[in-house]
């Protein structure tokens, strides 16, 4: 245990500060907003179908108020390879993330 304290001991020392500003943790507050919160969501094969109904409820309500505002994150969870390449030409055309 002596040993192993002797050799903490010598880790350099230094200040966090240049890191937690890199990360922003420094910030009073974000350097950009969003008008509109992320949506998140994941889909499965079997819940497929309604992760459809959502994006068309997304297409339908709120892409005509919010326009290029809105942001969609979805989590593959076990989707086909079919379902990921559609859900993948809807997200990623409007410029979101999967």
């Amino acid at each position: 245990m002596a040993e192993n304290l002797a050799i903490i001991d010598r880790y350099p020392k230094g200040s966090a500060e240049p890191y937690l500003a890199t990360v922003g943790a420094t910030l009073q507050a974000p350097n950009t907003t969003r008008f509109f919160p992320v949506l998140v969501t994941a889909m499965t094969r079997k819940f497929y179908p309604i992760g459809m109904g959502l994006f068309h409820s997304i297409h339908r309500k709120l892409l005509p108020v919010y326009k290029d505002n809105v942001k969609v994150v979805v989590f593959d969870l076990g989707l086909t390879d079919r379902q990921l390449a559609v859900v993948r030409s809807i997200v990623v055309s409007e410029g979101d993330s999967l």
